[in-house]
């Protein structure tokens, strides 16, 4: 089964990710192509809000993610020196898997779509920011499939997990689900879950449940390839919950003060 991979390019949690998943695929699966995501400038992103809104963080979590920055650029710099340490980038994680892969700033432009074709993907893995249009979903022959930090159908969207919080959520997790057409209401093909315990940070969720997406997905790609080329949007994989459908964009200024009010620490 061949997988085309696309994801965002971020110093934070996704090179492991990448990483982990590329160290663990089944038999018979490969990865034959990586488009990592630019974001352009000016484009409004989960990053772009955090930023934004650094007074409402604090400073002394803005100083804590500061550091962590600083450390991914430290990883950056050690890796291009040589030294054998999990990149801080997932282009330099590809780099360092010796994946083939490709810069864009649209995953739907025609260049990017042409690119793609060449892989000849069965299936396409997202862990990607921009919504996939009808040419890009019908691509691959078995189907796409997206991570997703949530336990969908619940806290679809953006900033899953700080929603989450913000919902006062004691179970929160992770999810692998059938993309379709409609935004992250595809059925679900892995999903697990873990306690907010106290004293976790909004970072520490995340991170949480980015670290739980990896196992996910390799059992993901175990039950696709089990399918013997079947679509994916026709397959009932038997995961259910009873979680109420939501969905959310960015948060809201009403959100930030919910937030503080919690006393969670966002680093």
């Amino acid at each position: 089964m061949r997988v085309h991979v696309v994801i965002d390019e971020t110093g934070f949690f996704l090179p492991e990710y990448l990483d982990y998943v590329a160290r663990h695929l089944p038999d018979e699966v490969k990865i034959t192509g990586v488009s990592i995501l630019h974001h352009g400038r000016g484009s409004p992103t989960l990053y772009s809000h955090v930023k934004a809104n650094w007074w409402r963080i604090g400073l002394g979590s803005c100083a804590r993610l500061g550091l962590r920055v600083l450390g991914q650029r430290v990883r950056c710099l050690f890796h291009a020196l040589g030294v054998d340490v999990q990149p801080g980038s997932v282009e330099r994680t590809c780099r360092r898997l010796e994946l083939r892969h490709h810069r864009t700033t649209d995953v739907n432009s025609v260049e990017e779509l042409a690119w793609i074709s060449e892989t000849r993907p069965d299936l396409i893995l997202s862990s990607c920011s921009q919504i996939f249009r009808g040419p890009l979903l019908a691509l691959p022959q078995i189907g796409a499939i997206n991570r997703h930090s949530a336990l969908l159908p619940s806290y679809g969207g953006l900033f899953p997990i700080f929603q989450a919080v913000v919902h006062e959520e004691k179970w929160i997790g992770s999810s692998v689900h059938v993309m379709t057409d409609e935004i992250d209401k595809g059925g679900l093909v892995t999903q697990s879950a873990f306690e907010v315990e106290p004293g976790m940070t909004l970072f520490d969720c995340y991170e949480r449940s980015y670290e739980d997406c990896g196992p996910l997905t390799i059992q993901a790609f175990q039950k696709i390839r089990s399918l013997e080329e079947s679509e994916v949007v026709a397959t009932d994989f038997g995961v259910r919950n009873d979680r109420t459908p939501s969905y959310f964009t960015f948060p809201t200024a009403e959100d930030w003060a919910k937030f503080r009010r919690l006393r969670m620490r966002f680093c």
